[in-house]
């Protein structure tokens, strides 16, 4: 089975608060392979 990668970070965007993001990567490849808010 592929390895995948999930990088998660917290992003401050002033007044609107902050937003979250995920993104996910292929670990052989480092492709990026979904993304998701």
């Amino acid at each position: 089975a592929d390895v995948v990668e999930i990088e998660t970070w917290c992003q401050g965007e002033g007044r609107i608060g902050t937003r979250r993001d995920f993104v996910l990567k292929d670990f052989a490849t480092d492709e990026v392979i979904g993304r998701a808010t």
